[in-house]
């Protein structure tokens, strides 16, 4: 009998040795669907299949699916999910001060005083919890560290109100932390955009003040791409980052399975926001030659833009551009995920659209690359996705509108011979794969 208990007792420790628990502190987390939700939510569902107990904290979005915006109105209490090596816990929202005072100044002839409210609450939201709207999700981790011992603490920002929470924290318990940047934060370029002139500046600067009191508290910070390294605050060492893609759904693979691109016409579709920086002028020009000088019609060719149908601003840019292309233009509302990629999926080529910037990174682009059909992506060659492209043999970067037209024309001679484009090594890529990577990251540090 002692003998079955102590080989009890050693099992476990072994089990308690090679395991790892860890601590996400995630606002946006489906079923608020975001980029920024999608990317804590993948680790919270493939590290524990790398044996790391993981648990994250974030607001209870039940109420609220269709906007990231806070609401009034109060929430059920917390709800904890638990599961085999992980748990979520879905904290409630509860109006702060500042919630309560914006509630009464919806109207446009008080947007002045609202401005100058969110203004004043920016300061004070890192000055004390009373007046931080997210100050639930703090209680939630402080009330869960009295009573358990985690290796390590995530922050997933924005909002980088997060990063103090766990500066405190770790500093409380003796726990370490890991700042993950999804965007910068001070050297973003649209951080103060508050429309009070100099008032931002102040505000802007006070931030750099944060940032370096919090993340200089941190053992590693992370982010989603090389790109992002150059727009870290000077403080941070380059060699304490670490590079954790988002990725792409592992699930997409299945549910596109079997569809083929159309044989009856060239489709060319996007998918998601047109941002104004975004270069849809340079393809739409692009698309123009290739109609005049291919000679195709409308019948022959299609350009499909899906979720823009609602984006007044995206929908003039368009057809507006040329009346030449607006026969083959076919505007779509926004819907299901899983379903615009099996829409896409009947692409000969999918339009990615970047900015000037050199530290663009689109996340759409991953997702692209697992469709396997070629993606012209509009901007600069010097861009991050640039390097992707030629890793994956996923497609090409066209500057101008003649490198547009020349790449349309190519791929439309391919669809002519039936030949598919052959993408390739762009499994490293998936969310699994990335939370591999992270866990390997922090594996490396316990």
């Amino acid at each position: 009998m002692p003998s079955i208990l102590l080989q009890k007792v050693f099992t476990l420790a072994a089990f308690r040795i090679s395991s790892m628990k860890i601590l996400i502190l995630a606002y946006d987390f489906p079923p608020f669907i975001s980029i920024g939700g999608l990317r804590p939510y993948s680790w919270y569902k493939y590290l524990p299949g790398f044996d790391v107990d993981t648990t994250v904290i974030t607001r209870d979005w039940e109420l609220d699916q269709s906007s990231g915006a806070n609401q009034t109105e109060i929430q059920p209490k917390s709800v904890t999910e638990r599961q085999k090596n992980k748990t979520l816990i879905k904290v409630r929202f509860t109006p702060a001060i500042k919630d309560r005072i914006a509630a009464k100044l919806q109207s446009d002839k008080v947007r002045r005083l609202r401005q100058v409210v969110t203004y004043l609450f920016s300061f004070l939201e890192f000055l004390s919890l009373r007046f931080d709207s997210k100050a639930e999700l703090y209680v939630a981790a402080d009330e869960l560290l009295k009573h358990e011992k985690f290796d390590m603490i995530i922050a997933s920002g924005k909002p980088f109100i997060l990063f103090r929470y766990a500066a405190l924290l770790s500093k409380k318990y003796k726990t370490p932390w890991i700042a993950d940047y999804r965007d910068s934060w001070t050297l973003n370029h649209n951080q103060s955009d508050y429309s009070l002139g100099p008032l931002s500046f102040i505000l802007n600067s006070f931030y750099k003040l944060v940032e370096r009191k919090y993340v200089s508290s941190s053992s590693l910070i992370t982010t989603v791409a090389p790109s992002m390294v150059k727009v870290m605050p000077p403080f941070v060492k380059h060699d304490n980052i670490k590079i954790v893609y988002n990725g792409y759904d592992d699930d997409i693979e299945e549910q596109v399975k079997g569809i083929l691109p159309s044989t009856q016409k060239f489709v060319v579709s996007y998918a998601g926001h047109i941002y104004p920086m975004q270069r849809l002028e340079v393809f739409l020009e692009g698309a123009v030659k290739f109609i005049s000088e291919s000679m195709v019609t409308p019948e022959e060719f299609e350009m499909h833009f899906w979720g823009i149908e609602a984006d007044p601003s995206a929908i003039t840019r368009i057809m507006n551009y040329n009346p030449v292309l607006q026969k083959y233009v076919h505007l779509h509302n926004k819907t299901g995920y899983f379903e615009v990629m099996k829409q896409i999926s009947i692409s000969h080529v999918l339009l990615l659209l970047t900015s000037n910037s050199d530290s663009w990174l689109n996340a759409k682009l991953f997702d692209y690359l697992v469709l396997k059909r070629p993606v012209l992506m509009i901007g600069n060659k010097t861009n991050v996705m640039t390097e992707i492209l030629k890793e994956t043999n996923g497609g090409t970067v066209a500057e101008n509108a003649e490198s547009a037209t020349a790449f349309l024309s190519s791929q439309f001679k391919v669809y002519k011979n039936a030949k598919p484009n052959e993408t390739v090594n762009f499994q490293q890529y998936s969310r699994k794969n990335q939370a591999e990577k992270l866990y390997l990251i922090l594996k490396n540090m316990k």
